[in-house]
């Protein structure tokens, strides 16, 4: 590790707003693979679930007698509920959309790491007008300058940016921004708060940026996985995830009982 930042300290030092964006891009550039290998994962879970109960729905009841005709009408349903099956396995089966991924590096470099370059070291200078460095007063300066003005702006920014690239029109912008904008900057600042705090009392200003871009990797995963779907769909995806792992835990418990 010592190793790692030793190198990192003379790359910084040599090519300080390179390295940032550099560290920006890669970092988000993972972030958004991670964020549609989830997306994948949710997709073949819900194509499952229908393949079963449509197969649950088509299979024949040994009760009830079928004449040469049913049968035949019976085999040609299921061949049908075969080939739908293939068919939406085939259209579920991962694919990186390496559009959008570039999409959201291009964003992260070239839009991101400048600002946030730039910004960690203004922040510094402007809190430093108001505050002595290093006591509590300056540290609520920054963290009060940081939710006001880079949060909301970057968040804009990203929602804009990303969009326009991406070929949407301004009216899918703005209805985006709309039903997404305000419950997301609640999210991030939930995130940040903590990840800010530690960052101004522990970390030198050269470093902060490297320390914001491995927070944006768990950032970018939830930002891309919100401007793709939603946030309505991402917070729905949580929600699954809980109520699933409830329902095993309440089977695992059922079957102990039956031992």
């Amino acid at each position: 590790m010592s190793v790692f930042l030793k190198s990192y300290n003379s790359i910084l030092a040599n090519h300080p707003l390179k390295t940032d964006l550099f560290t920006s891009a890669s970092l988000w550039f993972l972030g958004d693979i991670l964020a549609q290998k989830l997306e994948h994962r949710e997709k073949e879970k819900d194509t499952k679930m229908l393949m079963a109960r449509g197969g649950m729905s088509s299979s024949p009841s040994s009760s009830s007698p079928s004449s040469s005709s049913d049968k035949k009408d019976k085999g040609s349903n299921q061949t049908v509920a075969k080939t739908c099956s293939s068919t939406i396995l085939e259209e579920t089966q991962p694919r990186i959309d390496l559009k959008r991924t570039a999409i959201q590096t291009f964003y992260a470099g070239a839009v991101w790491g400048v600002a946030g370059h730039y910004w960690y070291h203004f922040l510094d200078k402007q809190a430093l007008k108001f505050a002595t460095e290093g006591t509590k007063f300056f540290i609520i300066v920054k963290l009060g300058l940081e939710i006001i003005f880079l949060h909301p702006i970057a968040l804009f920014a990203f929602f804009a940016v990303v969009a326009l690239l991406g070929g949407e029109s301004i009216m899918e912008i703005k209805q985006q921004l709309r039903r997404d904008y305000w419950q997301t900057l609640i999210l991030e600042l939930g995130l940040w708060t903590p990840i800010d705090l530690v960052n101004f009392i522990y970390v030198p200003v050269k470093h902060q940026l490297l320390v914001v871009n491995t927070a944006c990797l768990l950032e970018s995963i939830m930002l891309s996985y919100i401007k793709s779907n939603g946030l309505f769909s991402a917070v729905s995806s949580i929600e699954n995830h809980y109520d699933q792992g409830q329902d095993e835990n309440k089977q695992e418990i059922d079957r102990k009982k039956t031992e």
